[in-house]
């Protein structure tokens, strides 16, 4: 298991309360338009969760991608750092999939009185 440092740990959970609240907006926005309820697919709220994921993740990586003289080692050390971001960004993902989805489910329910489709976690 990998330790968040106290900010990062910050900014994950402000993700957890903010991503919901957005994509209700949108929801909301949407909904308005079309003139009745609308959800986006699972596979889109994915998609989102993925790339803030990656992009938190590619920032809180240390970077080493000083051009060197041989193009080999420029492409092992970019193969590196990929890796090490993906397997970050896996990470993170874990830790805001869950609580997205609930905390998304509840508002949810609050504002349009139904929930989202249920929830199938693939890990505890």
């Amino acid at each position: 298991m990998i330790d968040f440092t106290p900010e990062q740990l910050a900014l994950l959970t402000a993700a957890t309360v903010l991503i919901p609240w957005l994509i209700v907006v949108v929801i909301w926005i949407v909904s308005k338009l079309l003139g009745s309820a609308w959800k986006p697919p699972e596979v889109w709220l994915k998609i989102l969760v993925f790339v803030v994921s990656v992009v938190l993740a590619f920032l809180w990586t240390p970077k080493d991608l000083k051009v060197p003289l041989e193009p080999g080692e420029f492409a092992m050390r970019l193969i590196v750092l990929a890796l090490a971001v993906f397997k970050l960004a896996q990470i993170v993902y874990d830790y805001l999939w869950t609580p997205i989805m609930l905390n998304l489910d509840k508002i949810l329910t609050e504002k349009f009185g139904r929930s989202s489709n249920p929830v199938v976690l693939l890990r505890p």
